[in-house]
């Protein structure tokens, strides 16, 4: 029997829905969604199996101009889900005024088959015009004006994608729909309600990392350091008599024993270390 199997790297500007489309597409909330820009900072996979075929979906970080070491970071990320690539989606929205000209040529020039996509299709208050002529200068197999809020939208951009895919026997278990470690996981989860809890610089100045985590029959014990660059940082984090602190703990706590199936026991220490300029840092904890 034939059997389709390949890479598929998301990419785009920030805010544009790529981890919405990455999460409807497996069918895992496993990507961080949030209504704040650059929510994303590293590669994410999720696969999609069938008996036919297996779509190994990248998700990526939106490119930004670099403000941060940490940005020179997330940016390399974007480039390096390039490599090994059997297709790309560049996704942009309706509202997007300029589509990001120096990553489609790059994949043009590495000769992978682009998946052109325009999301949020259902926010068009008029005709819409012709979408397509966005790319007008570039060379693509497919292009599509969607909304994730669609099953149908979603069900035909996976149809694309299976369409475009080359014939490859299966690279991971088809029991398996991601390779994000359990610690990685965890990480995410909690990231997503530093974003959902507090304001302006706070989510794009903390860093988390899970330093021990232990399971045993009955539960899950797990340790977190939460990074934060400055003092005033570490105070609006903590919150008045450590209330900020005690609703995330109990925010991630109650989806973490949701996705672990598990009672979960979640222990959150913050510290401060500028770390999002600190070579060292990016280096050892961004790319483990």
């Amino acid at each position: 029997m034939e059997f389709k199997s390949g890479f598929v790297s998301i990419v785009g500007n920030p805010n544009v829905g790529k981890s919405t489309l990455f999460n409807k597409l497996i069918e895992e909330d496993l990507s961080i969604v949030t209504h704040k820009p650059q929510t994303s900072r590293n590669k994410l996979l999720g696969l999609i199996n069938s008996n036919k075929y297996q779509i190994i979906l990248i998700d990526t970080p939106g490119f930004v101009k670099p403000s941060y070491k940490l940005h020179d970071y997330m940016n390399s990320n974007i480039f390096s889900s390039l490599e090994g690539s059997d297709l790309v989606i560049y996704l942009t929205d309706i509202n997007e005024k300029k589509i990001n000209q120096n990553l489609l040529s790059t994949i043009i020039k590495k000769n992978i088959p682009l998946y052109c996509i325009v999301n949020k299709s259902d926010l068009i208050t008029n005709d819409g015009g012709d979408y397509s002529k966005i790319f007008y200068s570039h060379k693509f197999e497919k292009f599509d004006l969607i909304s994730s809020k669609s099953n149908e939208d979603i069900e035909k951009v996976k149809n694309n994608i299976i369409e475009l895919l080359p014939m490859h026997e299966p690279y991971y278990s088809k029991n398996c729909y991601t390779t994000s470690t359990e610690r990685q996981i965890t990480e995410e989860i909690i990231r997503k309600y530093i974003f959902l809890n507090y304001k302006e610089e706070i989510p794009y100045s903390s860093y988390v990392n899970v330093c021990s985590f232990k399971e045993s029959k009955n539960i899950i014990d797990i340790y977190v350091y939460i990074y934060i660059e400055n003092n005033n940082q570490k105070k609006i984090i903590i919150g008045k008599r450590g209330m900020g602190l005690k609703k995330l703990g109990t925010n991630s706590r109650y989806e973490l024993e949701k996705f672990f199936s598990k009672k979960i026991y979640l222990d959150l220490t913050v510290k401060i270390k500028k770390w999002r300029s600190n070579d060292i840092f990016l280096n050892y904890y961004l790319k483990k």
